[in-house]
């Protein structure tokens, strides 16, 4: 996973990160924040479970959820749970729902480096 963070003057903290892992620098900046304490917990929290065997942890952020399994990371947007009652009328020729943005998945050594990297950067 390649990504690089991003100190702007004007638009903050960012990371540029690569297509196919964008949910996962959302959820990142989003969800998990800049407050260096807290992301200093989670990340005691992620070391805590590469010592389990089977292991399983869920974070319910505002718009992003973090599942985290056997050492396997899925980040999913809540948007991807729409109502089929909403759209139950549309027919296919009428609405395109693109999903390929709404789920990330990545190892959670690549996560934990990530949190790692993240919270270093963090004044």
């Amino acid at each position: 996973m390649e990504y690089q963070f991003v100190n702007d003057p004007i638009t903050g903290l960012s990371i540029s990160i690569s297509s196919e892992h964008q949910l996962v620098g959302t959820w990142l900046i989003d969800e998990l924040g800049q407050d260096k304490q807290h992301v200093g917990l989670f990340l005691e929290r992620l070391n805590a479970l590469c010592n389990l065997t089977h292991h399983e942890f869920t974070n319910h952020g505002k718009e992003i959820g973090l599942l985290i399994k056997d050492f396997e990371v899925t980040v999913i947007s809540y948007a991807s749970y729409c109502h089929t009652a909403d759209i139950d009328h549309l027919t296919h020729e009428h609405i395109y729902l693109d999903d390929s943005g709404l789920k990330n998945e990545c190892g959670l050594e690549d996560f934990i480096d990530l949190v790692r990297h993240w919270h270093a950067f963090l004044q």
